[in-house]
């Protein structure tokens, strides 16, 4: 009946909804992932005294985005001394 239908259609939206939640959290982790390994490959090339325009190049990113993870390194390095 009606009430059976409601129940049915109210498992199958919170079944939905879950599979959604778990797969953008999925993603989430990725990228944050992605970008931690990121930032260590970018900290290492500072390391070795690389130019955030060399780092840049060798690991095909953007300039802008090299040298905000730079400035992020740099700073984290300052609060950790």
């Amino acid at each position: 009946g009606l009430a059976e239908g409601r129940e049915e259609g109210l498992a199958v939206g919170r079944e939905e909804g879950r599979e959604e939640g778990l797969a953008e959290g999925r993603e989430e982790g990725l990228v944050a992932g992605r970008e931690e390994k990121l930032r260590q490959m970018v900290s290492k090339k500072l390391q070795k005294g690389k130019a955030p325009s060399v780092i840049a190049e060798e690991l095909e990113e953007d300039l802008d985005t090299i040298q905000a993870i730079c400035r992020s390194v740099e700073e984290s390095r300052m609060i950790r001394k």
